[in-house]
């Protein structure tokens, strides 16, 4: 949502290039020192309380920050980047890495949050096209609008969660079949070792061929070239 922003910024708060990005060097200065300190605290106190703390009070301060940059005050969104961001919103980072394994079975536990951590990225990386077209610039009640949608996709969600709980296990066993990691797990273990890589599932182990691996690797890699190659070719970089 900030780092699209960042050319425009610099023309609405009449602002130099260095001026934006010291917003963002001071948002990962607090998030370097926000991991460090409250990791070990949650060791000692407990995740739960950190994550609720943080993650309602930065939800409510985004409200401000939303503010902040329509009054088009450079100071406070500065100070707010560093609050929201780099201080609150790491109680929510620097614990539910662990919090959220928990939640998965034992023999699915990294590559259920590995693969829901991703799935979560990638849909995220739409927001500020979504932000955009639903409050474009110059528009009224910006953050006003903001907040309703993300409440109500959270509650969505929220609410389907227990719904999709027991199809889990089945979506993992399907990513596994046509995402790379695996198959490059696989065959760097049939390089080195002389065998496949046997994955266990609640519902059986998985395990493919090194050549289906290989395939579906070049796969990827040849896709991931042409659409570089196309992305290139539509702005127009030599």
């Amino acid at each position: 949502m900030y780092l699209p922003a960042l050319p425009v910024l610099g023309v609405e708060f009449g602002a130099s290039p260095g001026h934006v990005q010291l917003s963002v060097a001071t948002f990962f200065l607090g998030l370097a020192i926000g991991q460090g300190f409250y990791g070990p605290l949650s060791d000692r106190f407990g995740r739960r309380v950190f994550m609720i703390t943080g993650g309602l009070a930065g939800g409510a301060l985004a409200g401000f920050y939303l503010l902040a940059v329509q009054s088009k005050n450079l100071a406070l969104v500065i100070l707010l980047v560093v609050l929201v961001q780099g201080i609150l919103f790491q109680m929510w980072n620097a614990t539910f890495a662990t919090f959220y394994q928990e939640h998965f079975p034992m023999r699915i536990r990294v590559t259920g949050f590995a693969v829901a951590q991703n799935i979560g990225l990638m849909v995220a990386s739409f927001f500020p096209s979504i932000f955009t077209a639903i409050a474009p610039p110059g528009s009224t009640n910006v953050p006003l609008v903001i907040g309703l949608v993300i409440t109500t996709v959270e509650r969505l969600f929220r609410f389907f969660a227990p719904m999709l709980e027991s199809f889990a296990p089945g979506l993992i066993g399907g990513l596994y079949r046509v995402l790379p990691g695996y198959h490059l797990a696989n065959l760097g273990e049939w390089l080195t070792e002389g065998h496949v890589l046997v994955v266990p599932f609640p519902s059986g182990a998985f395990s493919m061929a090194p050549g289906t691996s290989l395939a579906i690797v070049a796969a990827w890699t040849i896709g991931l070239i042409l659409l570089t190659f196309r992305l290139f070719r539509r702005q127009d970089i030599n």
